[in-house]
């Protein structure tokens, strides 16, 4: 019931946890993330406790596989779950359980993740992972702000192609620095937390969110 991608930038210096979803309050329960280590969602029948397991064994330096396979481990019903982790160097691994509804799935690239459950199709996915050009990337002259901007677009290009097939209510995007300090105020390097939690058009408004809070963050 739930798509989300996670996002860093050609030279790693931010992280964009991006997810939406049919249910309320999605950027309380799936996103996560941590300078220094990467970005986590835990999602389908959510065990939040998962993310921050995750993260800490990034931290430790493990590669994003391991430290999955050692966060799923602890959890009784790994079968239900669907994780998705990207590090600070970009490498990506995902779990989605054997009773996780479909259509559900995972695709990624360096430095790319995309990941989902319950939708309308793999062009949920598709639409995720092919909406993050590299070149723009390469090109994004407005530092973190404009990575979150190429995340959320390609929130708009899944949605656009079927998204969660239960519909739309609530919408997040985390945006972390992964090296610091960089203004960063919080000590887990949290730049932006932008969150909708119960709306009919949920990325349309967190849209309206990241335009007016664009201008504060710095721009290299």
């Amino acid at each position: 019931m739930t798509f989300s991608l996670l996002l860093t930038d050609p030279a790693h210096r931010w992280i964009v946890v991006a997810s939406a979803t049919c249910t309320p309050a999605v950027g309380a329960a799936v996103p996560a993330a941590r300078i220094g280590a990467g970005g986590v969602v835990s999602q389908a029948h959510t065990n939040s406790a998962l993310r921050a397991s995750a993260l800490a064994l990034l931290a430790e330096g493990l590669d994003p596989a391991t430290a999955l396979e050692r966060t799923i481990a602890t959890d009784a019903r790994a079968e239900l779950r669907q994780v998705g982790l990207l590090d600070a160097r970009g490498r990506a691994a995902s779990h989605t359980g054997t009773e996780v509804t479909p259509w559900c799935g995972a695709r990624s690239r360096a430095g790319v993740l995309a990941i989902g459950n319950y939708l309308t199709g793999p062009e949920v996915i598709d639409a995720l992972l092919d909406s993050v050009a590299i070149d723009a990337l390469h090109d994004a002259e407005s530092g973190p702000g404009g990575l979150a901007t190429i995340a959320l677009s390609a929130m708009h290009a899944a949605q656009d192609v079927g998204g969660d097939r239960r519909g739309q209510q609530s919408a997040s995007l985390l945006l972390t620095a992964l090296t610091g300090p960089s203004r960063v105020e919080e000590e887990d390097g949290t730049l932006l937390d932008l969150r909708v939690d119960d709306d009919e058009r949920p990325l349309g408004a967190l849209t309206v969110q990241l335009h007016r809070s664009i201008g504060d963050l710095p721009t290299a």
